[in-house]
């Protein structure tokens, strides 16, 4: 044991038979020893033996498969052979043999939780490689069959899926792999290498890529010659990676003098090489190729490489999953990078050698292919694809009866590296690649002399390339970036540089404050962007972590792309956010404020591949592949806003269609410009079935408001400004696009037209009609669409029953007809109808048919014109749907009709209750008499008294008119006006005093006493009736008084029982205290027992519903003004029990005023004064108790940053916080915020004391102030 703090060695233990293998587990715990004479050991940390188990062994393991005889001979039908052919057997003789590269020792793998473990080891009997699967304690698990030609190279796949191995059979190389019952599962073929073996597969710690290392074979045979020395000191390493099911080969290094080659134990995609020149670490990062221009002519193409084929696919074209592609290129060698240019522009390259002209832009594609940088330009004609001669070929994944309808890549030119001076630049190895511009590209190489990284610039404008290299001086870069002629570059801490195009010095890029920016953390994916002007900087580290500059954007982002106007990414929540690139949006996002991010979700683990540029695809791919293709919402309506802007009025109508989007967007957009532009709409739309489409799709409601709100937060839209704004948006549009379609063609655009008169929402079906029979009256042919079309196209955007009670409408027997044929009315039933309407006279069969189409208005004007001809059935029908104020509007006061009418609506009114009305009504039409009883039921003495001058009463009718008059008032309590009528008509003091003193108008009654010298009146009626009415409001006050002081009292005890129980559940210690009645169609509470007061009850499963009945409502609220001991809701039922308390006690001072003024009038000074003191006591016990009922608010505004949400804030104190309310009390969360909180539960009225409405000067203050003396 090597102990590398003082780098001594420790003999642990000794292994007799020697050690030919051995293996830590992954957590370090096992150790799996293999000895010469196989024999397998287990030790632990502390080097113990575990188990031992021999390899020879014949027993096959735990997982012994079961074999049920299917598929065996015994089972099977021999025909003519008959049943002993299934007992002979025949001996076949297996020709095994160990691979001549095979070394013959053991190995050991494995997996990556540590339960299991494989040896892969030589059998003696077999003379082939056979794998032994044991479990952590050492129990031999299954063994696997002996397989010819197997290799030594072992590794267990971390996930545990499969085993990976290797096989080298006389026409292929292949890796397969096995499963942990140590049977095969899949393989696939490795490129075929001459004299190289695979010496190692190891899978990196993610199970993302397998490494396949290549040693050559003649250092392990005879032929050690001169002419293979070089040969030999080669060694090539490939990684490996599948999708759907396909192996590619992504990237291949070859190395010399390799000893060892190992992953990295923490990063995935960190590798060492150990070599005799020392150790060398290579860093790779997942990317996805693809095209990056933003004009209409990008074909957002994306390629893939597998091995030194290029599989390319433009999306904007065609949508093919892999692990197919639209086609390939084929190279001779493998291919180490691939990059598409930054520029978007064409430019027409001319070169000699290729004798054509083609153009770069951004669908062209530069492959890095060995010593070799190949230039390919699209192209759709096929022919002379390689003129150039560089052995590359194509494959077309089409038959060859197909014609190619998207462009393929025509090899442009190929630029050789090998000239130049590898003491400079190693031309196989150029990183991070940049095709800035037209002639230059820019990368990464790694100098042999100073082992720094370089920057390379690659000036192509000739056929040799132009070479120059710089040091960088800046670590390690760990990715790049162009953006507008400059490259970014950033180093392994996070830094950012930037290099301008024909510069050699690098700067540090400095954000707006002049910080330099610099990432948290290393970002293997970096992208530049211009957002308003200023360049921005995207980076996406390893651990989901997205920055824009020196702050992190999102802490879930599992993929990103810079769309246009939009920054798209994936979360590892499985949504999709979409952010436009604006920097206030951009800021807030920031600060975690989402409100300016539009999302939808995504299938799980997706992450982003492409977006087609000026369209609305984007492209991503699902974990096991596969791709799908989406069409955000957002991002659509975002084009279509460009579009609406461009005046592009047909291709947008063609989004909406083909995506199915609100075509009320069309309007919604820009309602000035949609009437500004409506005939450019219609010429340039030139399509009647989808004006069709559009007018049927007409509602209204402002879709950028609703649906598409998100597209327009801060936009300022023209808003609607012409004469007809009072209309509806409907009725508006469909007006303005008919005119503009008559204007145009009005033949072409019939059946729209048709549309626009059904959809409106004063529907106009009638003159559609109208318009159909025109059509079919027309003799001349002006239409080319007949009657019978246009009347179909109605008969399928409306009811046909409908279209038919319109016709009937219009009185034209003719048009009725023609619909009715089309309809579902019963022939037998409406043709006698029709005809008994025909034989009517004209207004009583207009007003038929209006009675039959409930159009009752309508029928009321034309019955006028019958006169009384028809007056029962007229009233029934004013009866029958209470159409009172209709009818007397239409008929002419005076008339039969009107009188009969009106009478009608008199008895109505007095059957209601409301003899007001029905006296009017029976006065005007004549009924003078009914009229004087409405009136004397309602009180209205004085205009009985009219009637009755008017009917000319006698003056003994008119004396018991007087006395049933004043029985009426009395019963209606209205005393003050019974005394009027006993003074004025009937000189009847006494009575005159009585009533007066029942009013309690006091001083009144005092006056008639003296008025008419009756002064006995005012001790034998005003006194005693002003001394009981003292007595009665003193008793009054002195109950409302006990009662508020122990509403108070209970109140407060209330509070103070919630205040324990709100700590006990606290402190865990105290039971949820649930209110029965509350759940009972709420909520679902399940298995939860909770009680209150003396009853319990436990909950069982209640299914939750989302609304509440009128019935449960109207419950909910009386429960809450309830003061039933132990309720829910006791403390808000005694505050609003508390609040009528006081509002009564208010309303007692002007009252208690008169009665103080009049005791003092006739000297009784001590009742006038205790009178006037309780009350007084009264109010300053309720003004002293206002603070107890109602906790002391401050309410403050507050401002957004200084609002802390958090899991310690209850709902009503988010929305509190959210009103800018901050309620003062004990604390936070303290005892009178609760009970604020409590009281927002109660009608706003309720939730403070009730402002004083008495009079100032209600009392007597210079009893006041005796009292207090």
């Amino acid at each position: 044991l090597y102990n590398t703090e003082d780098m001594e060695v420790e003999v642990v233990g000794s292994v007799s038979d020697g050690i030919s293998a051995a293996c830590w587990s992954p957590d370090q715990e096992l150790l799996v020893l293999v000895t010469t004479k196989h024999n397998a050991m287990m030790l632990n940390s502390q080097f113990l033996t575990v188990s031992e188990f021999c390899l020879h062994d014949q027993q096959f393991g735990e997982a012994l498969h079961v074999n049920l005889g299917w598929g065996k001979k015994e089972t099977q039908f021999h025909g003519s052979e008959g049943k002993q052919a299934a007992k002979s057997s025949k001996e076949v003789a297996i020709k095994t043999s160990l691979n001549e590269a095979d070394d013959g020792l053991p190995r050991v793998s494995w997996r990556g939780d540590g339960q299991m473990f494989v040896i892969s080891y030589v059998d003696n009997d077999t003379s082939c490689r056979r794998l032994r699967i044991a479990n952590r304690s050492g129990v031999l698990q299954s063994t696997s069959e002996a397989h010819s030609r197997h290799e030594q190279s072992l590794s267990w796949k971390p996930s545990g899926s499969v085993i990976a191995s290797t096989e080298r059979l006389p026409n292929k190389y292949n890796v397969i792999f096995f499963e942990k019952n140590g049977l095969r599962h899949g393989e696939f073929t490795l490129p075929e290498r001459k004299n190289f073996h695979v010496k190692e597969v190891m899978w990196n710690i993610d199970s993302t890529v397998l490494m396949v290392w290549f040693q050559p074979s003649i250092l392990t045979g005879e032929k050690t010659n001169e002419s293979c020395k070089d040969e030999a000191e080669l060694h090539h390493v490939q990684l490996w990676t599948v999708n759907n099911y396909t192996w590619y080969l992504k990237e291949e290094v070859t190395l010399r003098n390799v000893k060892q080659v190992m992953w990295d134990c923490e990063q995935p995609l960190k590798m060492y090489f150990v070599r005799t020149e020392g150790i060398s670490t290579y860093r790779w990062s997942f990317c996805v190729n693809k095209s990056c221009g933003v004009a209409d002519d990008d074909l957002a193409l994306v390629s893939v490489i597998k091995g030194n084929k290029l599989l390319m696919t433009p999306f904007k074209l065609v949508k093919i999953p892999p692990p197919m592609c639209a086609y390939e290129v084929i190279f001779p060698e493998q291919i180490n990078s691939v990059f598409f240019p930054s520029f978007s522009n064409t430019t027409q390259i001319s070169d000699s050698n290729v004798a054509t002209k083609c153009c770069l832009n951004s669908n062209s594609v530069c492959v890095q292919h060995s010593h070799r940088l190949t230039v390919l330009s699209s192209l759709t004609d096929l022919q002379d694809l390689d003129a150039f001669g560089c052995k590359v070929d194509y494959r077309l994944n089409r038959s060859p009866h197909f014609k190619v309808m998207f462009p393929v890549h025509k090899i442009l030119t190929q630029f050789d590296l090998t000239e130049i001076n590898k003491d400079l630049f190693d031309g196989s190895r150029l990183l991070h690649c940049i095709w800035l511009t037209e002639d230059f590209i820019y990368g990464i190489c790694y100098n042999t002399n100073s082992f720094k990284e370089c920057i390379v610039s690659l000036d192509i404008r000739n056929t040799e390339v132009k070479v120059k290299v710089f040091s960088a001086n800046i670590g390690s870069i760990i990715s790049t970036a162009s953006l507008n002629n400059v490259i970014f570059f950033q180093n392994n801490e996070g830094e950012i540089f930037q290099l301008e195009h024909g510069q050699e010095s690098l700067s540090p890029v400095l954000d707006e404050q002049g910080i330099p920016v610099v990432f948290a953390s290393m970002c293997p994916q970096m992208t530049a962007a211009l957002v308003e002007g200023e360049t921005i900087l995207f980076g996406l580290s390893t651990r989901n972590r997205l920055y824009i500059g020196n702050k992190q954007l999102l802490g879930n982002c599992s993929s990103f792309v810079v769309y246009t106007d939009h920054l798209l990414l994936t979360t590892t929540s499985h949504k999709l956010l979409m952010i436009p690139m604006k920097i206030g949006v951009l800021a807030a996002t920031v600060d975690s404020n989402l409100s300016g991010v539009a999302e939808r979700n995504v299938e799980r683990g997706s992450k982003l591949v492409t977006a087609v540029p000026t369209d609305c695809e984007v492209v991503q791919q699902m974990p096991r592949g596969n791709i799908e293709t989406i069409y955000p919402r957002p991002l659509l309506v975002h084009i279509l806003q460009k579009l609406l802007e461009k005046r592009q009025y047909h291709k947008s109508l063609e989004l909406m269609r083909k995506h199915r989007v609100d075509m009320n967007l069309l309007y919604d957009h820009s309602p000035q410009d949609f009437h500004s532009n409506c005939s450019q709409i219609v010429e340039s739309v030139n399509n009647a079935g989808w004006m069709d489409l559009f007018i049927a799709s007409l509602k209204n409601e402002d879709v950028t408001q609703t649906l598409y709100a998100f597209n327009y937060i801060n936009v300022l839209r023209n808003q609607l400004t012409t004469d007809n704004a009072g209309q509806s948006k409907v009725d508006r549009i469909c007006i303005a696009i008919r005119k503009s379609m008559i204007n145009i063609d009005e033949d072409k655009y019939l059946l729209p037209i048709l549309s626009s008169y059904v959809k409106m929402d004063t529907s106009e079906m009638d003159e559609a009609l109208k318009k159909v029979k025109s059509i079919k009256d027309d003799k001349k042919g002006t239409f080319e669409i007949t009657a019978d079309e246009g009347l179909r196209h109605l008969l399928y955007i409306a009811d046909a029953n409908v279209l038919c009670d319109v016709a009937l409408g219009t009185y034209d027997f003719d048009l009725v007809m023609m619909v009715f044929e089309k309809s579902q009315k019963d022939p037998k039933e409406f043709l006698p109808f029709l005809n008994n309407l025909r034989v009517m006279e004209e207004h009583y069969m207009k007003y038929k048919i209006n009675v039959y189409l409930k159009r009752f208005r309508k029928a009321l004007e034309c019955i006028k014109h019958t006169g009384s001809k028809h007056l029962e059935e007229c009233l029934t029908l004013v009866k029958k749907e209470k159409m009172f104020s209709v009818a007397l509007e239409e008929f002419i006061p005076g008339t039969a009709l009107y009188n009969a009418v009106a009478e009608a609506y008199g008895d109505y009114n007095l059957g209601k209750g409301y003899y007001g009305e029905a006296g009017l009504l029976y006065e005007r039409a004549g009924q003078k008499q009914e009229s004087l009883e409405a009136f004397k039921q309602q009180g209205s003495w004085r205009k009985v008294f009219i009637l009755a001058a008017q009917l000319n009463y006698s003056r003994s009718e008119m004396s018991d008119l007087y006395a049933s008059t004043i029985e009426v008032l009395k019963e209606k309590k209205m005393f003050a006006e019974a005394a009027v009528i006993y003074k004025d008509y009937l000189n009847n003091y006494e009575d005159t005093v009585e009533c007066l003193t029942l009013a309690h108008s006091w001083d009144d009654a005092i006056r008639v006493s003296y008025q008419c010298g009756r002064l006995d009146l005012i001790e034998t009626n005003v006194q005693p009736e002003l001394l009981k009415q003292f007595t009665s409001t003193e008793n009054e006050i002195e109950d409302m008084s006990a009662t508020f002081t122990a509403l108070c009292s209970r109140l407060v005890l209330v509070r103070e029982n919630m205040e324990k129980e709100h700590q006990n559940m606290l402190d865990g210690t105290g039971e949820v205290q649930l209110d029965g009645d509350m759940y009972c169609d709420t909520s679902t509470v399940t298995g939860m027992s909770h009680s209150r007061g003396s009853r319990s009850h436990t909950g069982t499963n209640v299914s939750g519903r989302t609304y509440r009945s009128a019935k449960n409502r109207k419950k909910l609220e009386r429960k809450k003004h309830s003061t039933r001991e132990g309720s829910s809701f006791e403390d808000l039922g005694l505050i609003t029990e508390l609040h009528s308390t006081m509002v009564r006690a208010d309303a007692l001072a002007e009252p208690v005023g008169q009665i103080v003024s009049t005791l003092y009038s006739f000297s009784k000074d001590d009742k006038a004064a205790r009178l006037q003191t309780s009350l007084h006591n009264l109010f300053r016990l309720m003004e002293s108790k206002e603070k107890v009922i109602w906790p002391v608010v401050d309410i403050t505004e507050t401002e957004e940053s200084q609002q802390v949400y958090g899991a310690h804030m209850s709902t009503t104190e988010m929305i509190m916080a959210r009103q800018g309310v901050t309620v003062t009390g004990v604390g936070h969360g303290g005892e009178s915020s609760r009970h604020f909180k409590r009281m927002m539960e109660l009608p706003s009225t309720h939730r403070q004391a009730p402002k004083p409405l008495r009079p100032a000067n209600w009392a007597l203050g210079f009893l006041q102030k005796k009292n207090k003396s």
